[in-house]
């Protein structure tokens, strides 16, 4: 009868623990949605690909930008977010072709033309070498001290997490496998969050309280 009051004394607290502590201090998840949104004059023209084997990122005219919405509703509200790393998979680049860099928004899981325009933050870029082969694997990373707060709010508040992909010379473009890819084996747009997670719930002193109720803390005394 002891041990049945204990379980169902110390069960819901356990389960409690349990559910505050299940992520670990690294997330990933594959993109919900992505697209290729294409702009004039720095304002969307209303065309949009959402289910195209590449997204492209392109600067002419006109130009596109690559859009990812990402959902990451499993990390719990509070956590202070630590890094994040973007990885693509490479299909082809023009000649020409430079930087490559991103930023960041406040996405809804649904890819739209007025994801061009939502305010955002600068997250950083990186060079893509024109030899690249195709199907290598590119990761972009945001450290601290990098522009986190886009990602940081939408943790907090349980929203999409989005991010654009821009080129920056004119009559360039890059190409990356998009979610819709038929190539067999690519690795899909994925975004990986480095991430401490929220304080031990209150829930421990309630566990504890209840293993020194029951004199568990005081077996090992009691048999010596």
């Amino acid at each position: 009868m002891k041990l049945k009051r204990i379980i169902n004394t110390l069960g819901p607290i356990c389960a409690l623990l349990i559910t505050n502590s299940a992520f670990g201090a690294s997330y990933s998840t594959v993109a919900s949605v992505d697209a290729s949104v294409e702009y004039r004059a720095n304002n969307p023209t209303g065309n949009i690909n959402t289910d195209g084997n590449l997204i492209t990122t392109q600067v002419g005219a006109p130009g596109l930008v690559g859009i990812y919405e990402f959902d990451i509703s499993a990390i719990s509200p509070g956590s202070q977010i630590l890094g994040a790393m973007l990885t693509l998979t490479f299909a082809d680049i023009s000649n020409s072709f430079q930087n490559f860099y991103a930023d960041s928004y406040i996405g809804n899981g649904v890819a739209e033309t007025s994801d061009f325009s939502l305010g955002g933050s600068f997250i950083g870029g990186r060079p893509i070498a024109t030899d690249t082969p195709a199907g290598t694997v590119l990761s972009f990373s945001a450290l601290p001290g990098d522009n986190l707060d886009i990602l940081q709010s939408a943790v907090d508040t349980g929203s999409f997490f989005g991010v654009r992909t821009r080129a920056n010379l004119g009559n360039s473009f890059v190409n990356f496998h998009s979610l819709e890819s038929t190539v067999s084996g690519i690795t899909p747009p994925t975004l990986t969050v480095e991430f401490a997670p929220v304080p031990v719930p209150a829930a421990l002193p309630l566990f504890v309280s209840a293993l020194g109720m029951f004199g568990l803390f005081n077996w090992r005394r009691r048999k010596g």
